[in-house]
This record gives structure tokens, C-alpha cells and sequence, in this order.
């Protein structure tokens, strides 16, 4: 990525984000076109292929990608882990401890296959 002060402008709204490794002054030129479209690529030792999701958490920094074969499981348990994560943090807040917090709302975090 580069140009960091005029991408940080863009994103203080709210509504335009970047991602990036790192930081360049090297530009690609007006002349940078792609080599390839809609082909599964490998992003961090995971293959991301077209039609899976990228979901994107600014505040933790982190990315989470969803094969499209598994967006409507996932959609499926995602209400009850945001409620016990909500729970938690309420838990939390009162001084229970994070393992007794987890403890008592553990029926939404057992792995399902």
C-alpha cells in the first residue's frame, strides 16, 4: 500500500478500508493490469477461492474467510456466538472471571462438525 496520509483521509468516514501487509513509495503505474481474474489465490498460507467471503474486523485487525459452501452454517451459528460473546463480556464487566465466564455460556462455543 502506499499513499498512507490519503488513504487515512478516505478511511476516517468510516466508509472506505484498507488492508495491507506493509507500506511502499513504489507505485504500480498507470500501466498495472491483472494477470489473472476469478482464480483461487493464496493469501497467508490459505487459499481464498472466487465466491468465498472475506469478513474484515477493523477494531481487531483481523480477517476471517468463509468458503462459499459454508456461508449459510456459518450464518447459522453466528447469532448464538455473538449472543454468548455479548454474555461474556457482561460477565466480565461484573468481575467473573473469563474461565467461569466461558463456563457458563460454553453450549454456543462447542466445536460442531
Amino acid at each position: 500500500m502506499r499513499d498512507v496520509a490519503g488513504c487515512a483521509e478516505l478511511c476516517a468516514t468510516g466508509d472506505f478500508a484498507v488492508w495491507s501487509k506493509g507500506i511502499s513509495t513504489v507505485g504500480t503505474t498507470l500501466e498495472a493490469k491483472p494477470w489473472a481474474v476469478d482464480v483461487p489465490v493464496k493469501v497467508g498460507g490459505m487459499v481464498v477461492r472466487p465466491g468465498d467471503f472475506a469478513v474484515l474486523d477493523e477494531a481487531e485487525k483481523g480477517i476471517v474467510v468463509i468458503p462459499r459452501e459454508k456461508l449459510a452454517e456459518v450464518a447459522e451459528v453466528l447469532p448464538g456466538l455473538k449472543e454468548a460473546d455479548d454474555a461474556v463480556l457482561r460477565d466480565v464487566q461484573a468481575w467473573v472471571g473469563l474461565g467461569e465466564a466461558f463456563q457458563r455460556h460454553r453450549e454456543h462455543y462447542v466445536h460442531r462438525t
